[in-house]
């Protein structure tokens, strides 16, 4: 059996990963913040998935906005043309992860006090 404290973040880690293909593929771009959706309905739905991925983590729930911010790294360099923008993702993405952190912490929060 695979213990819980590995599952949990490669499932969150893989799900990044989908969010970022499938909404880019959805959208027809190589990037999905290049999409006026990404800022009006991907993210807000990445900060949603975070609060509910807090909850489910509980323990060290901060990680799962972490996670689900930061996996989409990866899959830019999967999908996308991996030009110079990389840094500037990497910065952007840490940005980004700081608000899905916070809604993450606060489902874990809401999960351990009911």
């Amino acid at each position: 059996m695979i213990p819980r404290d590995i599952v949990r973040p490669l499932c969150l880690g893989i799900a990044g990963i989908v969010l970022w293909g499938g909404f880019a593929a959805v959208q027809g771009v190589a990037e999905p913040w290049d999409a006026g959706l990404y800022w009006t309905l991907a993210y807000p739905a990445l900060l949603l998935a975070s609060g509910l991925a807090g909850a489910w983590l509980v323990r060290r729930a901060w990680l799962a906005g972490l996670m689900l911010t930061m996996a989409q790294l990866p899959a830019m360099l999967l999908w996308s043309r991996g030009d110079g923008m990389v840094p500037f993702a990497l910065a952007l993405l840490t940005a980004l992860a700081v608000p899905a952190m916070l809604a993450a912490g606060l489902g874990g929060r809401m999960a351990r006090h009911g």
